[in-house]
């Protein structure tokens, strides 16, 4: 009998989510913790000024903004369902910025093949001052964050299986990410420089990789 205990939980510690649950339930305390003990800032105010405003205003106030409209468009839905409350403003960063290390774990695993870095990947993310910062914030940053990092995975998904729909994935993925914060576009000109050095690499001209680009 204890040799049978010993071989299932050794078999359960072999299983990516006995170390990836933690990971993602560790991230959101974090996350979580002290949330609401600092006040609304300057720009958080203009996100949760902004949704109180009927459809027409709000997209018309977004418009004279210098950021684009997706988070905002994301936030006014939350706030039909959870309310307004800074809490449950800066819940949705929270939500984002724990999706970010789900996100970080999916890519370092299909980018490397390699599960245990793909689990210290997700427990740095975890961790990230940086990352429990903007968490902290009603603002677009891991949004931004977990689609740099959702559109990277689908690049290489779709490098990998050349199907149509995980170019339109990616497609829409790097889309979203314009919507969210024009310095994301730094981020998929790097994957933009990944897909041509594949290209290089392997000889190939792929005109759905084009096409994923073109559409977004």
């Amino acid at each position: 009998m204890p040799r049978k205990k010993t071989s299932v939980l050794a078999a359960q510690s072999r299983s990516p989510y006995f170390w990836l649950v933690p990971i993602l339930l560790l991230a959101a305390a974090l996350r979580y913790y002290n949330n609401i003990a600092v006040a609304l800032w300057h720009d958080e105010a203009f996100s949760a000024l902004y949704i109180r405003y009927p459809w027409g205003e709000m997209m018309h106030r977004i418009g004279l903004d210098v950021h684009p409209p997706l988070y905002y468009w994301i936030l006014r839905l939350w706030s039909y369902v959870f309310g307004s409350s800074l809490l449950s403003l800066r819940g949705l960063s929270i939500v984002f910025g724990v999706l970010t290390v789900y996100l970080g774990y999916i890519f370092v695993k299909k980018a490397f093949n390699n599960e245990k870095m793909a689990i210290v990947a997700a427990l740095f993310l975890a961790v990230n001052p940086f990352q429990i910062q903007y968490s902290l914030e009603a603002r677009m940053y891991t949004l931004g964050t977990a689609l740099v990092l959702l559109s990277s995975y689908l690049l290489l998904r779709a490098l990998e299986s050349r199907k149509n729909l995980d170019w339109l994935y990616y497609g829409l993925a790097v889309a979203a990410c314009f919507y969210t914060h024009y310095y994301l576009f730094f981020s998929i000109a790097a994957q933009g420089l990944y897909f041509l050095y594949y290209l290089w690499r392997e000889k190939k001209w792929m005109l759905k990789g084009w096409a994923a680009y073109l559409l977004a």
